[in-house]
């Protein structure tokens, strides 16, 4: 319990420690209203919806600041992201199917707002999230930001439909040889699909093209093939009869599988999505005496659980990186588990089923380069639930090896 305790303690600290944990300051610039160049080191975020702030410092040990989109015009970090401050006309209509409306044309609101930069040229490419809303807006040189309008709608009340304007106006604005209305028709709204037209656009008016969505590639997807060894115990009860209540011995128990990680892509690859199938078996056998009442002697009964599964882990990680090989990581998952040829023998021979089901688990771990360890802790299980008079504690803890294949 004592363990148990620590481990949830040390678990809690690190999730609200990097709420507040330092990411690496990076060379950058922000200019401010007075048109004053300022060279800096901004916090880079990563952020995925667009910031109303960032916090700098004027040298790499100095104090740290915040600029405000109220005195700051714009503001880079080198080589990796750039950020305008514009006042324009935003539509903030839903997608969500549950507030879509019946009118196709766009809501405006002025707003001022930091648009992250995707093109900057002769023709430049805007764009804005705030949540589940995602923006898009351009401008050709010296002239106003605009939005690229899209809107979702309801048409005869139950179908949806599309207003895709932002079309028409890149078919008015782009006007080049190279672009054809065939290849404006097909363009989706998509950072993707966007910055090509852009890109098209730029080097056929000739130019100077400047993409800050061209980053170091990075490794979206990891595969490790995982080891595990812990240690299980189990006890079960009988609400009726007591002398069937067991304890068997803490075993040790194996485990094997693979890990699936998707890095998510925002905040400087700190969160992933992580699956992990597995395999795991925990066999245990003791033996209980019982006195029955006007017998001198007792008798002995063997009990015996067998417990196999096949589980299911998908959860939540969260990355403190100390260097670039070397980082903490903790993990919250919700497991689901399967029994494979899973029983308990109690007294006169009868067997029980053991159940499926599901449960809660956390981990904390260190990976350094391609090799990562983690101490996995779970609530306890039930896994005679299905029986009215039965009630067990099936409890473990794991240790995880894993080594990153691809």
């Amino acid at each position: 319990m004592h363990l148990k305790k620590t481990f949830l303690i040390a678990f809690v600290f690190l999730i609200a420690t990097s709420l507040y944990s330092q990411t690496e300051f990076k060379k950058g610039v922000f200019i401010t209203d007075t048109n004053d160049k300022v060279e800096c080191f901004i916090k880079s975020m990563d952020w995925k919806s667009n910031p109303t702030e960032f916090k700098y410092k004027l040298t790499e040990n100095g104090e740290i600041k915040t600029g405000f989109i109220e005195g700051v015009k714009a503001f880079e970090i080198y080589d990796i992201s750039k950020y305008t401050r514009a006042t324009v006309n935003i539509d903030r209509s839903s997608s969500n199917l549950n507030k879509l409306t019946t009118d196709k044309n766009p809501i405006f609101k002025e707003e001022q707002l930091f648009l992250k930069v995707i093109i900057e040229s002769e023709a430049s490419l805007y764009y804005y999230e705030d949540g589940n809303l995602k923006r898009f807006f351009y401008n050709l040189e010296n002239e106003k930001i605009e939005q690229l309008v899209y809107k979702e709608y309801l048409f005869e009340a139950d179908l949806i439909n599309e207003n895709n304007h932002y079309k028409q106006q890149l078919l008015n604005s782009l006007k080049c040889k190279d672009i054809s209305m065939n290849s404006i028709k097909s363009l989706s709204y998509t950072i993707k699909d966007l910055s090509k037209l852009f890109e098209k656009y730029n080097a056929c008016v000739g130019g100077e093209l400047v993409n800050f969505e061209k980053k170091e590639e990075r490794d979206l997807f990891n595969f490790r093939a995982k080891l595990g060894l812990g240690r299980a115990s189990l006890s079960i009860k009988n609400s009726v009869d007591p002398d069937q209540n067991v304890d068997f011995d803490n075993e040790i128990l194996f485990r094997f599988g693979g890990e699936l990680e998707m890095i998510l892509p925002f905040n400087n690859d700190k969160w992933a999505i992580v699956i992990e199938p597995s395999y795991q078996s925990y066999s245990s056998k003791t033996e209980v005496d019982i006195r029955y009442p006007g017998e001198n002697q007792a008798d002995t009964y063997t009990y015996e659980a067998s417990y196999s599964t096949i589980e299911l882990p998908i959860g939540l990680r969260h990355y403190f990186f100390l260097n670039e090989d070397s980082k903490i990581f903790v993990n919250a998952f919700y497991t689901y588990f399967h029994t494979l040829d899973s029983s308990m023998k109690i007294r006169y021979g009868t067997e029980l089923d053991v159940e499926k089901g599901g449960l809660l688990s956390i981990g904390l771990g260190y990976s350094y380069k391609k090799l990562s360890a983690e101490f996995r802790l779970e609530n306890s299980r039930q896994i005679l639930g299905q029986y009215r008079y039965w009630d067990s504690n099936y409890k473990q803890v794991t240790l995880l090896f894993g080594y990153q294949l691809f």
